[in-house]
C-alpha cells in the first residue's frame, strides 16, 4: 500500500486537503487509496480461497466477484468488505491476514 500518514482530529475538520487526502469522521488519511486497499483485499482473497472450502469459501468467492465488478458502487463495496471482515473474524487466525487488509480498506471507505 502507498505510504500513509494518519492524523486524528479532536474537533471538526475543514479546509482544502488536496489529492488523495481524505477526512473520514475524525481521521485524516494522506496518500491512502481505497482502490489500492481493495486490491490488497482481493490479493489476500486469492491466497485464502485456495486454502479453505465450504460455506465460507463460497461466500468469499461471491464477495471477491462483487468487489471485482466494475459497476459496484461505494456503499456496496463497503457492505462487501464488512461481510468479508465478519467471515474472517469468525474463522479466527486462519484468515487474520485477510481481516487485517479488509479493516484497512474499510477505514478508507467514506
Amino acid at each position: 500500500m502507498a505510504d500513509q500518514q494518519e492524523f486524528k482530529f479532536h474537533g471538526p475538520a475543514s479546509g482544502v486537503f488536496g489529492n488523495q487526502r481524505r477526512v473520514t469522521k475524525n481521521n485524516f488519511n494522506q496518500g491512502a487509496d481505497p482502490l489500492e486497499a481493495i486490491n490488497a483485499v482481493l490479493s489476500q482473497l486469492d491466497i485464502v480461497l485456495d486454502r479453505i472450502d465450504g460455506p465460507d469459501s463460497y461466500e468469499l468467492r461471491l464477495a471477491a466477484n462483487e468487489l471485482r465488478s466494475s459497476d459496484t458502487d461505494r456503499n456496496t463495496r463497503k457492505n462487501v468488505l464488512e461481510r468479508i471482515a465478519r467471515i474472517a473474524t469468525a474463522a479466527g487466525n486462519a484468515l487474520s491476514p485477510l481481516l487485517k487488509v479488509t479493516k484497512e480498506a474499510l477505514e478508507l471507505m467514506p
